[in-house]
C-alpha cells in the first residue's frame, strides 16, 4: 500500500529510543557523579544535538512516507510534521542551558544537577520527550538520593499500562496492524518483568510506606508477581494468535481482551 513505509516507522522509533537512552545515561551520570559533568557537558552540547536533529527529520520522513501507517494514523494531522519537531526544538534548548549550568557551577557549595527527568508518553502514541533539571544548594552533597521503590513501581506499572493500551489502540484503529502489534506486546513481556522485581523489591524496602500498608501483608512480595506471570502468559497468547491467525477474526477479541485486563488490573 502507498505511503505505509515500514522502513520509516522503525527508523523513527529506533531513533526515538536511541535519544531516550542517551539523556537517561546522562541522568545516571549526574546522579552518581557529580565530577562525571566533565563527559556530560560535550555529550549534552553535540552528541545528544546530533540525536535530537535525526528524530526530528525521520519524524517528518515518515510523516509523508508513511502517512497512512497504523504508527501514524493514531495521532493527530500533522503531529509527526510539526508537534515531534518543535519538541526536539525544546529539547535541545533545555541540554545547553544543562550544559551551561554544569559548565558555570564548579564547586560543590553553588548549585549542583541531581539530574534530569526523562519522560515519554505511551498513551495516546504521543512522542513528548521532556527533560526537567532540578537544583540543590546543599553544600555537603555528595551523593543525590535515588528514586524510591514505590515511585520506581509506579513508574514501572503506568509505563506497561499505557504501552498495552496503545497497543489496543493501534489494532482497533487498523486491525491490518496485527505484525506490529504482536512484535510490541512480545516486547512488553520485558516491562511486566520489570514490574515483578520493583515489587518485590518496594515490599522489602518500602514495607512501611503507606502505598504498602494499604494492601494485605505480602500483597507486593507474592500477589503482584503471580499477576505478572499471568500477565506475562496474555501477551505471548496474544502475540501468538495475532500473527498464527493473520489476524483474521482474532484482532476483535485481543482488542477486548487488553481493554478488560486494563480495566481490572489487579494492582
Amino acid at each position: 500500500m502507498a505511503h505505509i513505509n515500514q522502513a520509516r516507522v522503525s527508523a523513527f522509533r529506533k531513533a526515538r529510543d536511541n535519544l531516550v537512552t542517551l539523556l537517561e545515561q546522562q541522568s545516571t551520570f549526574l546522579r552518581h557523579d557529580i565530577d562525571s559533568r566533565a563527559y556530560v557537558i560535550p555529550n549534552l552540547r553535540l552528541q545528544l544535538i546530533q540525536h535530537i536533529d535525526i528524530v526530528a527529520s525521520l519524524s517528518r520522513k515518515m510523516a509523508v512516507e508513511s502517512r497512512h501507517h497504523p504508527y501514524v494514523l493514531v495521532q493527530q494531522s500533522g503531529f509527526y510534521e510539526t508537534v515531534v519537531p518543535m519538541h526536539c526544538a525544546a529539547i535541545k534548548g533545555q541540554c545547553a542551558y544543562l550544559a551551561d549550568r554544569l559548565r558555570d557551577n564548579l564547586c560543590t557549595d553553588v548549585p549542583i544537577a541531581i539530574g534530569s527527568g526523562i519522560g515519554l508518553s505511551l498513551t495516546t502514541g504521543l512522542f513528548i520527550v521532556y527533560s526537567t533539571y532540578r537544583l540543590s544548594y546543599d553544600a555537603m552533597a555528595i551523593m543525590p538520593p535515588r528514586p524510591g521503590p514505590v515511585s520506581a513501581f509506579k513508574r514501572e506499572r503506568a509505563t506497561f499500562v499505557s504501552g498495552l493500551g496503545m497497543q489496543a489502540r493501534v489494532l482497533r484503529a487498523d486491525p491490518q496492524a496485527y505484525e506490529d502489534v504482536s512484535e510490541s506486546l512480545r516486547e512488553l513481556v520485558t516491562s511486566v518483568h520489570r514490574i515483578k522485581d520493583t515489587s518485590m523489591a518496594m515490599a522489602v524496602d518500602a514495607r512501611g510506606n503507606a502505598y504498602v500498608l494499604a494492601k494485605p501483608y505480602g500483597f507486593y512480595s507474592h500477589n503482584v508477581p503471580f499477576m505478572c506471570n499471568d500477565l506475562i502468559a496474555s501477551l505471548l497468547h496474544w502475540a501468538d494468535i495475532l500473527v498464527n491467525t493473520d489476524g483474521r477474526r482474532t484482532d476483535g477479541i485481543v482488542v477486548d481482551s487488553i481493554e478488560g485486563t486494563l480495566a481490572s488490573l489487579g494492582f
